[in-house]
């Protein structure tokens, strides 16, 4: 009777407030003339109506303690600051993060272990709920006057920390320790310390990925909308995507909310400083937009779908190839980084960095929705034929493009003298030149009928060069996601078509 009677209750549950309340709704500037309040908003200022300024809720809004209680369950994961500083440590050591920055990582967890350390270690069931409270009044605060005058990137960072913790920022702490442990293998020496016997991993990844998914909900059921949730849920959405079945539509649902939360923060339109955007934002901005772009086109190819987010309307720009440090550097400093750059925005010492590999993304997604135009649309043969010429054309002027030291050529790959990540990178960057020849022949064989002979030999090109790395595993051993997206999503297909190939001279025999 008991459960009947909660499952009553929750055909009684109202909607969350933030979700029907008038004033909750996002104003952002240049959501597009068509906008239905667009005519009133260009014509309130002149006739003396300001226009109110809303990030969501405010600090008034009321809280339930059911909220507050799943917030303070959330602080129990948090229990041992060190062993979760340990992990983020092992993150950053090997090169990880396109938007989370290790500088930010560090002065959020500085301020979360240095204010609420005492708290989480204790694990006081009053103070938690005392902790969480707090969390949910700086939660509802908006961060946008926090980026009003061009503040120090560090002090921002600062400023969403420690006494000012919020929800996103413990949600970005526990992702980012569930993809460190996806990441690595069951016997790393991580989870292995002096004073406690082997961590279960599997444990790990299950309670880290729960709270993530925890503090998102919040943040949804509040409509908190600003940067710091966009970052959330860029490495959520990735996290949440790895724990279920690939080509699932669970995964297809997510990601789709990732394509409509960067079109609803306007970041499709032209992202620049300005007076209400400093310059670090503007380019981790842009940083995001690009991955959230690139992600689109990965889910479009792999469930052979189209992409959600199109080049009709969106203005991608390329961030410049800056290390964290740059990135959050400021006045002479950060003068110093710009002058350090080429003319093209390309670092200028050689680095295989994460903002290197986010400056690909750009070209290398618009090539592939071109090339998922023509693959699951409906134009007519000669008009295929004519488009994978210029796109074959194109990607190969690409690859041309590319600074040398982007360049594998001939050189054996694992004779590269870089560091695990940046070969990781450089692995990419091949396998997804090969990918755009692969699947223009593969469109030209199954939409003209074309020979397959192109398409055979772009395959085996593909195959070996996997099978290479799977013989070298050892040099990407922490890459253990990466590992199965690239056999997943190169070895695969590429083995599939050499397969077939033996297959049929196999039955046809020797002549």
């Amino acid at each position: 009777m008991a459960n009947c009677n909660l499952s009553i209750e929750e055909l009684r549950r109202p909607l969350p407030v933030a979700h029907v309340r008038g004033d909750s709704t996002i104003k952002l500037p240049a959501a597009g003339f068509v906008h239905h309040t667009a005519i009133l908003d260009e014509f309130e200022l002149s006739v003396g109506i300001q226009q109110p300024i809303a990030e969501g809720p405010t600090d008034s809004t009321i809280v339930s303690p059911l909220y507050i209680e799943r917030g303070a369950a959330v602080l129990t994961l948090l229990r041992e600051p060190t062993i979760f500083q340990r992990y983020l440590d092992k993150w950053f050591s090997y090169g990880r993060g396109l938007i989370l920055v290790e500088p930010m990582i560090k002065i959020w967890t500085d301020g979360l272990w240095t204010t609420w350390g005492k708290t989480l270690r204790e694990q006081n069931p009053k103070d938690l709920r005392r902790m969480s409270e707090r969390i949910w009044q700086n939660t509802l605060k908006p961060v946008a006057p926090l980026l009003k005058h061009h503040p120090n990137p560090r002090d921002f960072c600062a400023a969403v920390t420690g006494e000012n913790l919020r929800w996103e920022i413990v949600g970005m702490v526990v992702t980012l320790v569930a993809l460190l442990c996806q990441s690595l293998s069951d016997a790393d020496p991580i989870f292995c310390s002096k004073e406690s016997p082997l961590e279960d991993r599997a444990a790990i990844i299950l309670r880290t990925h729960n709270a993530s998914e925890i503090c998102i909900g919040f943040c949804e059921d509040f409509a908190i909308v600003n940067d710091l949730y966009l970052w959330f849920l860029y490495e959520n959405t990735g996290l949440y995507c790895s724990m279920r079945t690939r080509g699932s539509f669970e995964n297809w649902k997510r990601s789709g909310i990732l394509a409509t939360a960067m079109i609803f923060f306007n970041l499709h339109q032209e992202i620049k400083v300005d007076d209400d955007t400093p310059f670090f934002i503007a380019e981790l901005r842009k940083r995001l937009f690009v991955c959230a772009y690139e992600n689109d086109k990965y889910s479009a190819i792999y469930n052979g779908r189209p992409p959600r987010l199109t080049r009709r309307y969106c203005m991608l720009q390329s961030p410049l190839d800056l290390t964290d440090e740059q990135l959050m550097a400021d006045g002479p400093e950060l003068q110093l980084a710009m002058q350090s750059l080429d003319e093209q925005g390309w670092n200028s010492d050689q680095r295989v960095q994460r903002s290197t590999f986010a400056r690909l993304f750009m070209p290398n997604s618009l090539l592939a929705e071109e090339i998922l135009e023509i693959s699951l649309g409906t134009l007519p043969q000669e008009e295929i034929t004519r488009r994978a010429a210029d796109i074959e054309r194109r990607a190969i002027e690409l690859q041309e493009s590319l600074p040398e030291f982007l360049r594998i050529n001939n050189q054996p790959f694992f004779e590269l003298k870089r560091q695990p990540i940046e070969l990781l990178y450089m692995a990419y960057i091949r396998l997804d030149s090969l990918n755009h020849h692969f699947l223009l022949q593969r469109t030209l064989v199954k939409k003209i009928g074309a020979d397959s002979s192109k398409l055979l030999s772009v395959a085996q090109e593909m195959f070996s060069f996997v099978v290479m790395i799977v013989n070298s595993l050892y040099l990407l051993r922490d890459f253990q996601l990466d590992i199965i997206q690239l056999l997943t999503m190169d070895g695969i297909p590429s083995a599939s078509i050499v397969a077939m190939e033996l297959l049929h001279q196999d039955c046809e025999g020797p002549e």
